[in-house]
C-alpha cells in the first residue's frame, strides 16, 4: 500500500496533480486529517508521560534521604549504611543493627547469606568477591534480630576474569591483584552458621566450596528456586525483578555484598499474613531442622 501510494503521488505529481494520498485516501480527506492529529496528540502524550514518568523513578532512587552513619569498619563499605538504604519507603528497620555474639538469645537461630562474584559462569571459572552476612532471626516469624558478623573480600583467581564478567560486576585484574581472602575470618563465620541462604544457590555454593569445602557439610537454601514467589503474587524470580517489585534499592548490582544485602532486605519483607517472605514460603525445616 505504501509503494503504492508513493507512486500514485509522484504519478499525480508529474501531472500537475498536487494531492499526496495515504493509503489511497487523499491526504485533505477530513478522515485522514483527524486521525493524524489523533496520532500526533497520542505521541506528544507518551512522550510526556515518559518524561513524568523517568522523572519519578529518578525521585524514587533517590529517595527521601540518605541516612548518614559513621563506618562500622576502618576500610570497606559499611554494611549497615548499605542495608538502610535498601529498605523501601516506609520498611522497619528495627533490625539493621550489630549485636555482638555474647547478646544474642540461645532461642534464636543463625544463618548466613552467601554472595559472590566469579570470572565466569563455568566451572573452570572462579571466585572473586565473597560476601558473607551472618545474622540473628526468629526460629518462629524468621523475623531478622540482627547482624551478628560480616565479612566482603576479593581474591586474585588463576585464571583471567571474563570480558562479560567484568561488564556485568566491574571488577578487573587490576582490582583483586594481589588480593587474599581472610580464611580464618570467614571459616569462623561459617562454622556459626547453622545453614546458608543465597539467590540461586547451587551457583554460590559451587565456587564457595571450591576456597571452603567445609561449606559442603551444611545445608543451602535457594531464595530463587525455594520460594514460591508466585504464591507471594511475583511474577518473575530474579533477583532484578524481585527488588524493583518490592521497591528495594540496590546500591551496586552484581557486586557481592549489595546483593547480599538486597536478598536479605527482600526476605525480610512482610506479607499480608504478617509473616516474612522466607518464613511463608520456605520449609518449616530450614528453621527447627537445623539446631
Amino acid at each position: 500500500l505504501v509503494v503504492s501510494d508513493v507512486l500514485c503521488f509522484f504519478t499525480e505529481k508529474k501531472a500537475g496533480i498536487k494531492t499526496l494520498r495515504v493509503y489511497g485516501r487523499p491526504l485533505r480527506d477530513p478522515a485522514i486529517l483527524a486521525a493524524l492529529a489523533v496520532l500526533l496528540l497520542l505521541i506528544a502524550f507518551a512522550r510526556e508521560q515518559g518524561a513524568r514518568d523517568a522523572k519519578a523513578w529518578e525521585a524514587w532512587k533517590a529517595g527521601p534521604g540518605r541516612v548518614e552513619s559513621k563506618p562500622q569498619r576502618e576500610a570497606g563499605p559499611d554494611l549497615f549504611l548499605m542495608l538502610r538504604d535498601c529498605a523501601s519507603e516506609g520498611s522497619l528497620t528495627e533490625w539493621v543493627r550489630h549485636l555482638p555474639w555474647e547478646q544474642h538469645s540461645p532461642e534464636w537461630g543463625v544463618a548466613a547469606l552467601v554472595d559472590c562474584e566469579t570470572t565466569g559462569l563455568y566451572h573452570q571459572d572462579e571466585l572473586i568477591e565473597l560476601a558473607v552476612i551472618l545474622f540473628y532471626f526468629d526460629r518462629t516469624t524468621a523475623a531478622v534480630h540482627g547482624i551478628a558478623d560480616w565479612y566482603v573480600g576479593w581474591r586474585e583467581p588463576a585464571v583471567e576474569i571474563t570480558p562479560d564478567a567484568t561488564k556485568k560486576n566491574g571488577i578487573t585484574r587490576d582490582m583483586v591483584a594481589g588480593k587474599m581472602l581472610d580464611s580464618r575470618r570467614v571459616d569462623a563465620i561459617f562454622d556459626r552458621a547453622e545453614f546458608f541462604i543465597a539467590h540461586n544457590a547451587g551457583f554460590d555454593s559451587r565456587f564457595v566450596s571450591q576456597v571452603f569445602p567445609r561449606v559442603k557439610r551444611k545445608r543451602w537454601l535457594c531464595s530463587l528456586y525455594d520460594v514460591n514467589w508466585k504464591r507471594c503474587g511475583m511474577q518473575r524470580r530474579s533477583l532484578e525483578y524481585l527488588l524493583v517489585a518490592h521497591r528495594i534499592r540496590r546500591p551496586k548490582a552484581h557486586r557481592a555484598l549489595a546483593d547480599a544485602a538486597a536478598t536479605l532486605t527482600l526476605l525480610q519483607q512482610s506479607g499480608r499474613d504478617g509473616r516474612t517472605t522466607w518464613r511463608s514460603c520456605f520449609s518449616r525445616r530450614a528453621f527447627v531442622g537445623n539446631r
